[in-house]
């Protein structure tokens, strides 16, 4: 990490800082030319409870706008999920944060992860007998735990795959009966596993979905 002169511990080279103030101090972060699809945006930022409470983050993916208020005063020095960004075609996304906040505000680094085509993510149906969660925490180191709610007993797979497509582990493959469960990943059973994103499948007898999560080692 790289320190500033209040000895916070920031991400990226290029971080920035601002007062509160009326918005007359902005920061704009672009990215390359990227492929149409759906993308997830994470932010990273310092720990500091000085940080505002309410922190707007423009994201703009070739004009579709989606705009989220988070807090900063907590989840510090963590990838931090904040929207889906939809690339209709071929362009770039942006995400603008300025001053006009209610506490100190940290521009530090953002990572933007392909989920899949548009036309795939637009097609999927959710399923109506089971429900995925978003595994925790993610991004993640060594372990993360998935969790899903059955509404009856039924057959289940959950798999772990990388981002060719190639199964990295079966998670789960037996019959479960109604209710939550949670399940550990353990990347450490892998050690010729890298860092990247890596997908988890749920299927049942009568459903299938998938979720993408973040291995830093």
């Amino acid at each position: 990490g790289n320190t500033d002169t209040a000895g916070l511990e920031f991400y990226s080279d290029n971080f920035f800082t601002a007062p509160t103030g009326n918005g007359n101090s902005t920061i704009e972060y672009i990215t390359q030319n990227l492929e149409s699809g759906i993308y997830d945006v994470y932010g990273w930022w310092p720990s500091n409870s000085s940080f505002s409470y309410s922190t707007r983050f423009v994201i703009n993916a070739n004009g579709n706008e989606t705009i989220v208020d988070k807090t900063q005063k907590t989840n510090g020095g963590q990838w931090n999920f904040l929207s889906e960004a939809i690339l209709n075609s071929n362009g770039s996304i942006t995400i603008e944060m300025s001053n006009n906040t209610t506490g100190i505000v940290a521009a530090d680094a953002f990572r933007i992860i392909y989920r899949g085509p548009v036309s795939s993510v637009e097609e999927e149906i959710t399923p109506k007998d089971f429900t995925l969660y978003q595994n925790y925490p993610n991004p993640f180191n060594a372990q993360t735990t998935i969790r899903f709610e059955l509404k009856n007993q039924s057959k289940v797979q959950l798999r772990i795959f990388n981002s060719v497509g190639e199964l990295v582990e079966t998670l789960v493959d037996r019959e479960i009966g109604s209710g939550t469960h949670e399940v550990i990943f353990d990347s450490n059973r892998h050690r010729s596993i890298a860092s990247g994103v890596y997908y988890y499948n749920l299927q049942t007898e009568g459903s299938s979905q998938t979720k993408g999560m973040i291995l830093l080692r």
